[in-house]
């Protein structure tokens, strides 16, 4: 049984072994009735500032209401330790389930935002010219970035990868999409699915360095202003085939130039720091010897 659901049946007994209604016992410790049924019904948990007055009333202890029962006479009693720890552990759970009625609220009020400015979008587009023209474009945005931002709701402890993982997996689908909205005659699906592509393969390849490898930020950063370089040429590439336009101009050169720059830059800003960070500690290690 859950820890709620325990509390909850042991508030309900101790409620009904004084012979109280829940308006009367929601105006003793100063609750609201809403509250304190849906304490007994096990659905939620009281407040860790509200836990002390409710003990009080009933008669019992703190340790005895959080673990949903009375000590019996052959039973010792609690240490203060294990006293401390139950309390501890009580106030995670609380948090852990005001947490999730949050992320919860939460969600529902982004989609209830995200579908209205969808519908707005639609009616205002439509009453304007008598068509669908610039809202399609919004709408599919729209549950694009929907749907990269629902995981972080559901898979809270690695945010990153599920929102990596929605967005490789509705990309594709987004683009085809945005596509037949605008008429593109497949030249954005003919640019873009390269494009993204080789940005998915970049955006995966940092994460497994940033999770597997463990650098410091100044060398992750390093890589990723190095990695940079090949995405960039192939970005180009892509395009210069596409739009017949060459593909080595100042502006491509310059800006894998300033990459390359911001890489070696970064390296050597942290083999600095470093040398720093040793020679401080040898400075620290004689002192001490001395």
């Amino acid at each position: 049984m859950l820890e709620r659901e325990r509390m909850g049946n042991f508030l309900l007994e101790l409620r009904r072994d004084k012979g109280l209604s829940t308006t009367e016992v929601a105006e003793a410790i100063n609750v609201s009735e809403e509250d304190l049924v849906k304490w007994e019904d096990g659905s939620k948990l009281p407040e860790m500032d509200q836990v002390q007055p409710v003990a009080d009333f009933y008669g019992v202890t703190v340790n005895e209401l959080l673990r949903g029962e009375r000590y019996s006479l052959d039973e010792s009693a609690p240490s203060e330790h294990d006293v401390t720890q139950n309390v501890l552990e009580y106030a995670n759970n609380n948090m852990s389930e005001q947490f999730k009625h949050t992320r919860r609220e939460w969600l529902i009020a982004i989609t209830g935002v995200l579908a209205f400015v969808i519908v707005a979008c639609l009616i205002i587009d439509f009453l304007s010219v008598n068509t669908i023209t610039w809202s399609g474009i919004a709408s599919v945005s729209i549950v694009f970035a929907w749907g990269i931002i629902l995981p972080l709701f559901f898979r809270l402890t690695t945010p990153i990868m599920s929102s990596l993982i929605a967005f490789s997996v509705l990309i594709i689908p987004y683009l085809f999409l945005l596509n037949l909205v605008i008429s593109a005659n497949n030249i954005l699906v003919n640019v873009a699915i390269p494009i993204t592509l080789v940005t998915l393969i970049y955006l995966w390849a940092l994460y497994f360095i940033y999770t597997r490898m463990h650098l410091s930020s100044w060398r992750y950063l390093a890589v990723a202003a190095f990695g940079l370089v090949p995405v960039v040429i192939i970005i180009n590439l892509v395009i210069s085939m596409q739009f017949n336009i060459p593909l080595f101009t100042v502006w491509n050169v310059l800006g894998v130039l300033i990459l390359i720059g911001i890489g070696v830059g970064l390296v050597y800003f942290e083999r600095e720091k470093m040398k720093k960070e040793s020679d401080e500690s040898i400075g620290d290690t004689s002192s001490e010897i001395k």
